[in-house]
């Protein structure tokens, strides 16, 4: 989508829709992030070493001024400014920080949208798995059962979700859309943004190629292991090793992603069967929420070929062992 959006900036300018450049080129996540309450911290702001709180304040102050310039400069002839990222989703995880992005948005806009796409939640936990490998942490389960996990309640309880943005955002317009219909469309769910923003832009004939692809179930399971060895680097020194093992690991082990078990799926799915239907029932006026057919799963899950993944992680050792 964010790719989308900025590689069709110019064509959707001459149609009066601006794509905010001054928060991410392509993925707007500084916005999210300067709305996050300053004692909270993640790893972007440890990344940058921005972990105290007069620094964050100060950077917050600077990105803010951008994003009033930018919205200053738009000219009369747009009627629409886009803005996009995943990260107000994971990141603004409280009332509170959804009513700071709202009041540093309304004195700039006359009406507010906010449209989010729901992903059937085992779907969902399954992609983040793999995202989640990537940027370096270690995974006990693709399925996070743990009720006390803040990540559990908040993440992937779409009633919960939804009714938070509602409750903290004032008038603005909450419009969710359910992400596994719009991927039916040719052109996926960029194709079914535009028919919802009314852009005339022409869609992709054909999906656009996914920025953020899933690792096969072997190169998850190297992944995972590299974390563990990497926990005791420099964290600059563990982002370079882990980029150029993933991108070995994406030429030399294509394939399918790992999958758990059908009955876990099912379980996992049966803890979200309640707010998912209260969902259903009060923003699409229908009783289910997504279609329950699980065939994808095997019964026993699939987690590759085990002595693949040996060979492989005696393949990548060296690379780890290198610096």
């Amino acid at each position: 989508m964010q790719s989308f959006l900025h590689d069709h900036r110019e064509q959707l300018s001459r149609r009066g829709f601006h794509f905010c450049a001054s928060m991410g080129q392509r993925n707007n996540r500084q916005l999210a992030q300067a709305m996050m309450r300053a004692w909270r911290s993640d790893d972007f702001f440890q990344q940058r070493r921005m972990t105290d709180i007069r620094v964050r304040k100060a950077w917050r102050r600077s990105v803010m001024a951008s994003f009033e310039q930018e919205v200053a400069s738009v000219s009369p002839d747009h009627h629409t400014f886009l803005i996009s990222s995943e990260h107000f989703h994971s990141r603004l995880a409280k009332r509170g920080e959804i009513r700071m992005l709202v009041q540093c948005l309304t004195p700039h806009f006359d009406e507010l949208e906010v449209v989010c796409y729901l992903r059937r939640q085992d779907r969902m936990a399954i992609s983040l798995y793999s995202t989640v490998l990537k940027a370096g942490h270690q995974v006990a389960s693709m399925l996070p059962m743990d009720d006390s996990l803040p990540r559990t309640r908040y993440y992937f309880d779409y009633e919960r979700l939804l009714n938070r943005w509602a409750d903290a955002s004032g008038h603005a317009s909450i419009q969710p859309r359910i992400y596994d219909a719009a991927e039916q469309l040719p052109g996926g769910v960029v194709q079914d943004f535009l028919g919802h923003i009314g852009a005339t832009l022409d869609a992709p004939d054909k999906r656009v190629r996914r920025e953020n692809r899933s690792l096969s179930a072997e190169a998850q399971a190297v992944l995972a292991w590299a974390n563990s060895e990497l926990e005791a680097r420099a964290s600059t020194e563990a982002r370079e090793l882990r980029r150029q093992l993933i991108r070995r690991l994406q030429k030399l082990a294509p394939g399918e992603p790992a999958l758990p078990p059908r009955g876990e799926v099912l379980e996992f799915m049966r803890y979200y069967d309640d707010s998912n239907r209260r969902c259903a029932r009060r923003w699409f006026n229908r009783e289910s929420l997504f279609e329950a057919v699980y065939t994808e799963y095997p019964q026993d899950g699939y987690s590759g070929d085990a002595d693949r993944i040996a060979e492989l992680i005696r393949e990548c050792k060296p690379l780890l062992e290198s610096r």
